[in-house]
């Protein structure tokens, strides 16, 4: 298992930057897919200059810390995701490695809409589900929107999800929040899901947290949760993205926004 300081030798020899896939380039903050030390990787490099960062880094605060810390309570609790192989910090950069995850995400699918009926009704409980996980252990995924999960394979009709940013993960319980961010991105994309997909989440969720409630009880608290989640929808404005996540349904390493 290579070390940290493995990990810091292999970025510090920088021929591995010319054979690199970027995955995306914001400001000043890559994201590569990479080989290196013979496994192929997701390197997310980002602005850590100055006191202010040295600090952040250290005390583990910054970003980069703060994803890893987020991923690592997610495998803990059994939630695929794309935990941290090391948090690297050279001179003015911080260097986030991540295992390359292959798979499309879950904007790709349900944007292409390519998938069989079946998987397409299988997609959406499991996005229920794992909503309701998360919920169940205390935990709160701020951005857990469609283009930060990867289905990294299937079982018939049901589909592993990882998360793959996990930047934003609280201790704090907003189920219907995380509801609301699965929805709002397929929206401002053009994509929005079928009243029926999104009652498959909704039911799947309430299912998870509520199991056996009878059917007025499970209507009502599926009517409560849909309500919380117009209001957010109706007061979150203008549903575009900032930056137009890819929607190419395609092969996608664990590239975190």
């Amino acid at each position: 298992m290579p070390t940290k300081r493995d990990w810091a030798r292999a970025l510090a020899d920088r021929s591995w930057e010319s054979d690199a896939i970027v995955l995306k380039h914001q400001g000043g903050s890559w994201v590569r897919r990479a080989t290196l030390l013979g496994r192929e990787v997701v390197v997310k490099t980002l602005p850590s200059s100055g006191v202010i960062g040295a600090i952040k880094s250290a005390l583990r605060l910054s970003r980069a810390w703060r994803q890893a810390r987020g991923a690592a309570r997610l495998e803990r609790a059994g939630i695929p995701t794309a935990r941290a192989l090391a948090v690297v910090r050279t001179r003015g950069h911080e260097h986030l490695i991540l295992p390359a995850l292959r798979g499309e995400t879950v904007l790709s699918l349900v944007a292409g809409g390519g998938l069989p009926p079946t998987r397409a009704a299988g997609l959406a409980r499991a996005l229920g589900r794992q909503v309701a996980q998360l919920d169940a252990i205390g935990l709160f995924n701020r951005d857990h929107k469609p283009s930060n999960l990867v289905v990294t394979g299937w079982a018939g009709d049901d589909p592993t999800i990882a998360v793959v940013d996990t930047v934003a993960i609280q201790r704090r319980r907003a189920l219907p929040r995380m509801l609301f961010a699965l929805l709002v991105e397929p929206l401002g994309v053009g994509a929005p899901p079928t009243r029926a997909q999104r009652m498959r989440v909704l039911l799947a969720a309430l299912d998870s947290v509520q199991p056996g409630l009878p059917r007025p009880a499970r209507r009502a608290q599926r009517d409560r949760w849909w309500a919380e989640i117009r209001a957010m929808l109706e007061g979150h404005g203008d549903p575009s993205p900032r930056v137009l996540p890819t929607l190419a349904s395609e092969n996608r390493s664990a590239a975190c926004s």
